[in-house]
C-alpha cells in the first residue's frame, strides 16, 4: 500500500495538464474568432461611412466627367491653365 501513495497526484497532474491545455485552446480559439468578427464589422462600417461621406481634400483631384469633348467646349486650343487637372486619355 505505501507504493501507491503519490501515484493519485501524479495522475492529477497529468491529467490537469491536458485539461487546462484543452481549455486554454478552446478559449483562444474562441476569442480569434470574437476578434475576427470584431474587425470584419468595423472594415464593413468604416467602407460605408467612406461610401457616403464626402471626403473634401486639398490634393484629391475633382470628379472626372464622363465625356471628353462637347459643343460648349470653345474649338480654339486649349490653354494651359484652362486644362483640365486630370491626365489626358
Amino acid at each position: 500500500m505505501k507504493r501507491r501513495r503519490g501515484v493519485a497526484i501524479v495522475e492529477f497532474a497529468a491529467g490537469a495538464g491536458l485539461l487546462l491545455a484543452i481549455f486554454s485552446g478552446t478559449f483562444d480559439f474562441g476569442y480569434t474568432l470574437i476578434e475576427y468578427n470584431r474587425l470584419e464589422t468595423a472594415v464593413a462600417q468604416a467602407a460605408r461611412y467612406a461610401s457616403i461621406v464626402p471626403y473634401d481634400s486639398p490634393t484629391a483631384l475633382p470628379p472626372r466627367p464622363s465625356f471628353r469633348r462637347c459643343e460648349t467646349w470653345p474649338s480654339t486650343p486649349i490653354r494651359q491653365a484652362d486644362k483640365p487637372p486630370w491626365p489626358a486619355d
